[in-house]
């Protein structure tokens, strides 16, 4: 069967219907990983079922464009309602990378399911799909510090079968792991190869529907720091009303002493007065 957007094509050449929206065309005018190679994004679309069938794939991240940041690549991606593409195009030209349909932050752990994949297309396409011996899926993680920060598949969180770091320098493939199928994703002959990244992309290959679920979490979440904000500036204020009391209470207790000091030198004086003018007195 012809993904959709083919099957539309064919549809309008045969039968005279309206031309559908050139996903293939926007793909390839927004893409540098792939270098405008309608084979090779096609090649691409052929991985899996999921790709073949999705119609409108939209850029998440891209460093070319949205910077060689981690932050931007987290913001890009968090909550994707659906599957998409890790394409890394190396310095020599090699295209590898991953599919998920779990973005999320994972805060030094493991996630990601079955659906995940690894693959490289140069010189010749080799999908490596889940082993079933272990579930290491995908690591993702940009917050815990005691943690490796970046984004890896397989292996583990030292030692990524595919890893790209946060600054994007100290990135690697090894020569497998337990997680998914035997394959070199680089050709050599090392068992850890590193791996110079010339384009980092991520694309959403969810369609409409995983847009829209990634944009309403992120409103709910959006929602969620606003209010905490109104909650520490609400603390902030009664910190301040505290500190005013405390301050005016501690002013209040000196002049009490004050005053206690002095009523009691005034009753000494008195006593001494008195006793003075008993004594004259006798």
């Amino acid at each position: 069967m012809l993904p959709r957007a083919v099957g539309a094509r064919v549809a309008t050449l045969l039968l005279g219907a309206p031309p559908p929206p050139d996903h293939l065309s926007a793909v390839l005018a927004q893409s540098r990983a792939v270098q405008g190679d309608a084979g090779l994004l096609l090649l691409l679309r052929s991985m899996d079922p999921l790709l073949w069938y999705s119609d409108d794939w939209r850029p998440l991240f891209r460093d070319w464009k949205d910077g060689q940041s981690f932050g931007a690549l987290v913001g890009g991606t968090m909550h994707y309602g659906g599957p998409a593409l890790l394409v890394v195009r190396t310095a020599d030209g090699h295209l590898v990378g991953a599919v998920s349909s779990s973005w999320r932050e994972l805060n030094g752990k493991f996630g990601g399911g079955a659906d995940c994949f690894l693959f490289s297309v140069t010189p010749t396409l080799q999908v490596m799909r889940g082993s079933g011996r272990s579930q290491n899926y995908m690591y993702f993680n940009s917050k815990n510090r005691h943690a490796p920060r970046g984004i890896g598949f397989g292996g583990q969180a030292e030692m990524c079968r595919l890893w790209l770091d946060s600054d994007f320098e100290r990135c690697h493939v090894l020569e497998s792991d337990a997680t998914y199928q035997e394959g070199r994703l680089l050709p050599g002959d090392d068992y850890q190869i590193p791996l110079e990244c010339a384009c980092v992309e991520v694309w959403g290959c969810g369609g409409a529907e995983a847009a829209e679920a990634q944009g309403e979490q992120r409103s709910r979440d959006q929602g969620l720091r606003d209010q905490a904000r109104k909650v520490d500036r609400a603390r902030m204020l009664e910190t301040e009303f505290d500190k005013e009391d405390s301050r005016r209470w501690r002013q209040h207790r000196r002049r009490r002493r004050k005053s206690s000091r002095g009523a009691v030198l005034f009753e000494k004086a008195f006593a001494k007065g008195s006793a003075s003018k008993h004594t004259d007195q006798c």
